[in-house]
């Protein structure tokens, strides 16, 4: 609660977000993942663009599915499974082809940033989530809410549409008491072309940037650096002083060849739209790795493409300035009528 309070409380904010991030990266080690191939990108449009997406956001819940059938699994994903076919999961060629959408530690990233979104619930009284996906995220129906939460998943609508459906026709819910809308939305391109209006459909379905909240981001196949500034740029103007952000972003939307190149550009992006940000790398994880199973090299994880980060919003949303906005002007209305009858 003390993460989201504004003036004397911003020392304890501050901790709190500290602290928050910090218990998470000892909790739940992890890494990023190897060079992959990108399937999605800029130039791609239409039908072909849509089956990419359809094809990288299917391959993400492979991995899950397979994941979620291990004896020391880093999660359980019981609704995986409907987004891909058995023999999706079954076939040792669709796993490697979803390696090539997703690279080697897929998994863990998705572990890290599941836990990442439970502490920052655990510590603060929030009840709003965007989650900007794949339109395949099980997480309004496999994480833990609390009751009264909102969220509202970002993601292309003719891959929601197709969940939409597997969800139901397995009897997914989400917890009772909790509401999940979608906002239908490309954001890989930097959501100026068919989706530009997705802002306003949040906040029509009862999104409120006057209110705490938790942003995810996660299997945004293709974003290019264009299109992470909007997007940054979008969050920043919707996010209340004192929101987190947290997710997976690749070296290649950053303009960046080397970790030290993706920080630097990942801290220059997020502090120029009003964010303080702390990049997370396999080499800043616990060195405790028993509570998280690995198979992977590490040497290979040391030249990944990945970085993960936690933000924190430190600038008023616009819903909050148009509030003090009006303030000020009912302010000055009021002495304006008392100067008038003191005449």
């Amino acid at each position: 609660m003390a993460m989201f309070s504004c003036g004397a409380a911003a020392a304890a904010a501050d901790n709190a977000f500290s602290s928050s991030v910090l218990q998470a990266m000892r909790r739940y080690s992890g890494q990023s993942n190897a060079p992959r191939l990108w399937i999605v990108g800029s130039t791609e449009c239409g039908k072909k663009k849509q089956r990419s997406l359809l094809e990288a956001a299917t391959y993400a819940a492979v991995l899950r599915s397979r994941e979620s059938m291990k004896s020391d699994a880093l999660f359980h994903d019981p609704y995986a499974a409907c987004m891909a076919t058995q023999d999706l999961v079954d076939t040792e060629n669709n796993v490697n082809l979803a390696r090539k959408y997703h690279g080697l530690s897929y998994e863990i990233r998705t572990k890290f940033i599941d836990n990442i979104v439970m502490e920052l619930l655990e510590n603060n009284e929030v009840r709003q989530i965007v989650m900007l996906t794949d339109g395949m995220d099980t997480r309004p129906y496999r994480l833990t809410w609390p009751s009264g939460t909102a969220m509202f998943d970002v993601s292309p609508g003719q891959v929601y549409n197709i969940a939409r459906e597997r969800f139901k026709a397995a009897g997914a819910r989400v917890p009772k008491g909790c509401f999940l809308q979608h906002v239908s939305a490309v954001l890989t391109n930097g959501a100026h072309l068919e989706d530009e209006g997705w802002t306003e459909k949040l906040e029509s379905l009862g999104y409120r940037g006057d209110r705490p909240s938790i942003w995810l981001m996660q299997g945004l196949e293709g974003l290019s650096f264009e299109g992470l500034q909007r997007l940054l740029g979008y969050a920043s103007g919707l996010a209340m002083k004192g929101s987190m952000f947290a997710g997976e972003v690749a070296f290649n939307a950053l303009g960046a060849n080397f970790k030290e190149e993706a920080e630097e550009s990942l801290t220059r992006l997020f502090l120029s739209n009003g964010f303080r940000v702390q990049t997370v790398h396999h080499e800043d994880m616990s060195k405790d790795t028993d509570e998280m199973r690995t198979t992977m090299d590490l040497g290979v994880l040391a030249s990944s493409l990945w970085s993960l980060f936690v933000a924190q919003q430190q600038k008023l949303s616009e819903q909050q300035l148009a509030i003090i906005s009006r303030e000020i002007q009912l302010a000055e209305e009021a002495g304006n009528e008392e100067g008038f009858e003191d005449g």
